[in-house]
């Protein structure tokens, strides 16, 4: 981590608008986990390919490949194509300094204090047989998509976190995770995520639930939280 920045290393200047919304606009463009992950290897290793992207920071090429087209159409990312490689590097190395002054910040938001995204990190840390009777961990992918799923209904249902209890996200054995709604203590919708779908659970006997019931998107759901952030 960073050493925190002091006062007398902080330059004393007046911001006019156009800066301030430049740097509103930087933040906006860099705040998703997956980006900073990007910044942050592309300032280690100055130029890598989408594959080997992927491959350093576990996530699908997919979802790798929409967050690099956006930093490089948003001018904070540089592209070059050679065969049929395209190669990703840093536009402004300084981009990176946010990220190290971020690090250096003493205060206590995000994970720690979100009480989902609290639960699915203590489920990360199961071993298999958690059970007693042979249960599967679940793996970085069902963690990630969990924590993607919280993040989604929280820009897109939000009403539906209001009346999620932490105690009803709780493993599968399996492997996978499940989320459940309750309503007048009977099941209202289930949602299983796994290693790369989340399926949508509604009983018959309740009608129609808060979700809509199938499979349901994993890119879409990138792309709400990224419109949101964006937005």
């Amino acid at each position: 981590m960073a050493s925190a920045i002091t006062k007398e290393e902080i330059p004393k200047r007046n911001l006019d608008k156009q800066q301030l919304d430049k740097a509103s606009f930087v933040l906006k463009t860099i705040a998703h986990p997956i980006r900073l992950a990007i910044l942050q290897l592309l300032h280690q290793h100055e130029r890598l390919s989408v594959s080997e992207i992927c491959d350093r920071i576990k996530t699908e090429q997919s979802v790798t490949s929409h967050h690099l087209s956006n930093m490089k159409i948003m001018g904070i990312l540089s592209a070059s194509r050679e065969g049929k490689n395209v190669y990703y590097s840093l536009k402004e190395n300084s981009v990176v300094d946010i990220i190290s002054l971020l690090e250096s910040m003493d205060v206590n938001i995000g994970v720690e204090t979100d009480p989902y995204l609290k639960r699915i990190d203590e489920l990360a840390q199961l071993e298999d047989d958690w059970d007693g009777y042979g249960g599967l961990k679940p793996d970085v992918n069902v963690i990630r998509n969990t924590k993607t799923l919280i993040k989604w209904l929280r820009v897109t249902y939000r009403d539906v976190l209001a009346g999620l209890e932490v105690e009803d996200i709780y493993p599968v054995s399996h492997g996978t995770i499940s989320v459940d709604w309750y309503c007048n203590d009977t099941l209202y919708t289930s949602v299983e995520v796994g290693r790369e779908q989340i399926y949508c659970f509604i009983p018959k006997d309740v009608g129609q639930g808060n979700l809509p019931a199938g499979y349901l998107d994993l890119n879409k759901m990138e792309q709400d939280i990224i419109n949101y952030i964006i937005v």
